[in-house]
């Protein structure tokens, strides 16, 4: 499916960072670059970039709990609303699925260039029930690829076993960029556990988890990049959910008021497609 451009407006706004400078027009190796690369590449490669950048920049964070939950879940959020709509109306299921398409393309990049914050935040969006439980059949290669990135992380369900395997053996690397989502989802699980066969071996995962967040923030304390609006732009706040928030939900938690928004864009969605079938 040709593109101009993958992203929507709200896409650009949300992946943005304003600090990236761009390679002079005059330079040859940019004049090839273009000459072979699509549109569609160019925004893979900018957005894992700019994502990069601001996975290097959530470790400022790492001790404050609350606030990397947060940046998460609302990261979280807004990737699945730029998937299920494009931040800004709604979008027929050819063009979630071409989403779909797009974000394992970043994640399976981000994966590759160490960015495993990004990767995981991607695939937690895309294992969310308003994504997952879309009636859209996916091809070959995004089959490929989710499964790509099951075998390299595990699951939420096992806390990202692989993940924290894999983290254990190479965060000592500058270049490997460990998940807060995953360091944080395992941290309030030793603080939440109350079974005593599994204490010692919470006690030794904990102690190693906060080493691990000790090196990665103090290895990436001077590094002066941004957070993505991806990250603190709250989604009640997007063109897309303002156009159907109604009124009546704002007595409500967040998080409900989010899950009823999203619940009608799904029942839509699967709505459309049931027509086409």
């Amino acid at each position: 499916m040709s593109r101009k451009h993958p992203l929507s407006n709200t896409g650009h706004f949300l992946f943005n960072q304003a600090y990236k400078t761009k390679v002079p027009k005059n330079c040859i190796k940019s004049i090839i670059h273009n000459l072979f690369t699509s549109n569609y590449d160019k925004e893979i490669e900018e957005t894992c970039e700019n994502m990069n950048g601001a996975s290097l920049k959530l470790y400022q964070y790492i001790n404050e709990y609350a606030k990397i939950k947060k940046l998460n879940r609302t990261a979280i959020y807004n990737i699945i609303f730029l998937i299920l709509t494009n931040g800004e109306h709604s979008i027929s299921p050819q063009k979630v699925k071409f989403n779909i398409g797009f974000y394992l393309n970043l994640a399976i990049k981000a994966m590759n260039n160490n960015d495993h914050q990004t990767a995981i935040i991607i695939k937690a969006s895309l294992e969310n029930k308003y994504i997952s439980n879309l009636n859209i059949k996916y091809n070959k290669s995004m089959i490929k690829k989710i499964k790509l990135l099951n075998e390299r992380y595990g699951y939420y369900t096992d806390f990202y076993l692989q993940h924290i395997c894999e983290m254990y053996s190479k965060y000592k690397n500058y270049e490997f960029i460990p998940s807060t989502l995953v360091i944080f989802i395992n941290i309030t699980k030793s603080l939440n556990s109350k079974q005593q066969s599994q204490k010692n071996s919470i006690k030794s995962l904990n102690y190693k988890l906060h080493e691990i967040c000790s090196l990665k923030k103090n290895s990436y304390k001077n590094i002066k990049t941004k957070l993505c609006p991806i990250y603190y732009t709250e989604t009640l706040n997007l063109a897309v959910t303002q156009n159907i928030l109604d009124p009546k939900y704002l007595t409500e938690e967040k998080d409900e008021i989010i899950d009823k928004i999203l619940d009608k864009y799904h029942r839509y969605l699967n709505y459309l497609l049931r027509l086409k079938n």
